[in-house]
């Protein structure tokens, strides 16, 4: 199932989408059992990480994206990576995964 991947303000409205690009199940599935933040993402429920948290995620995602050997997965991961990072240093800004 996909996972849609969004920028939100303050006020939840939303200011980004991710086009055409999904985390699946299965990419947070690649999460390390100690990772910091892409373990939480919750694929059946919404999952919320603010401005102090987003460069860790990005930053976890760029490992999990090196390390995987799906190459059209890691390519997908890089992007939300990439999404991610354009939200950092932004305040009243988060980025939402949505689950199914």
């Amino acid at each position: 199932m996909p996972i849609l991947v969004q920028l939100e303000d303050e006020d939840g409205r939303v200011v980004k989408r991710l086009a055409r690009v999904h985390l699946t199940n299965d990419d947070v599935e690649l999460a390390s059992p100690g990772s910091r933040c892409v373990g939480f993402i919750d694929p059946y429920g919404d999952t919320l990480f603010n401005r102090v948290q987003i460069p860790a995620l990005a930053e976890e995602l760029d490992a999990i994206a090196a390390s995987s050997t799906d190459e059209a997965g890691a390519t997908r991961i890089r992007s939300i990576a990439e999404f991610a990072r354009g939200a950092v240093g932004q305040v009243h800004t988060y980025l939402r995964f949505v689950g199914d």
